[in-house]
């Protein structure tokens, strides 16, 4: 007759050799699920940190009212008046380091052209007295927000960073162009759409990715505790 007690001895240690077995067999298919989602996520972490210190902003204000708003579209025109302006029936005007842009003539010049730095400075060609001159004509504003996703949308690829005083995105103090994280002014080139189909399937895809690595992490390790639980009873 078999000794109760010696019998759930041999009885538990096979249970602990399969529940070993178990392990050994699944140990390396978690790890390896683990891994992968630890590789997703830091791809993902990184395309966000991207996005968060690329975003560069125009910024233009409602002659009227002062309100000051953001936009990414470098489409401007000039007006009469030599303010330049956007293209939309708002004509916000694009500001300065010293306020609103005026690339005008002054008395006495003729206008020949108008050349924009890389640095975001406005040189004008003129002619006066029979004399051609480059004179300067302002410079460009830039803005980088360390929170862009914090900015509100109002409509017209135009942006608000809050009321008269807030600063819900974190507004950075350098503002000219080609310098720190600020990128490069070109003139005669518009930026397109920055959503690339192929780009954005690949993520989409990278997200999903990381989404099963994550869930097969969960059920490997429930599988593995409820074979651990059925073999203990």
């Amino acid at each position: 007759m078999l000794n109760p007690v010696r019998g759930g001895y041999l009885v538990t240690t096979f249970s602990n050799m399969v529940l070993a077995f178990m392990l050994v067999q699944y140990l390396p298919i978690l790890l390896k699920e683990l891994w992968r989602l630890l590789v997703w996520t830091w791809i993902w972490r990184s395309k966000v940190k991207h996005f968060r210190t690329g975003a560069v902003f125009f910024e233009i204000a409602d002659p009227v009212t002062g309100e000051l708003f953001y936009t990414r579209a470098g489409a401007f025109e000039s007006t009469v008046e030599g303010f330049v302006v956007t293209r939309d029936q708002y004509r916000y005007q694009l500001q300065g380091l010293d306020g609103p842009l005026v690339v005008g003539t002054q008395e006495g010049e003729t206008l020949l052209a108008r050349r924009v730095e890389e640095d975001g400075k406005i040189n004008l060609v003129v002619n006066k007295d029979g004399v051609d001159e480059i004179r300067g004509s302002g410079q460009i504003k830039l803005n980088n927000f360390l929170s862009p996703q914090y900015l509100r949308r109002v409509g017209n690829g135009f942006y608000s960073n809050g009321q008269a005083g807030q600063n819900i995105a974190g507004i950075s103090d350098n503002t000219i162009p080609a310098t720190g994280s600020n990128g490069k002014l070109k003139q005669y080139a518009l930026e397109l759409s920055n959503v690339d189909l192929t780009n954005e399937f690949a993520a989409m895809i990278s997200h999903q990715r990381s989404f099963q690595a994550g869930s097969r992490v969960v059920t490997t390790s429930d599988m593995i505790l409820s074979e651990a639980v059925n073999l203990k009873r």
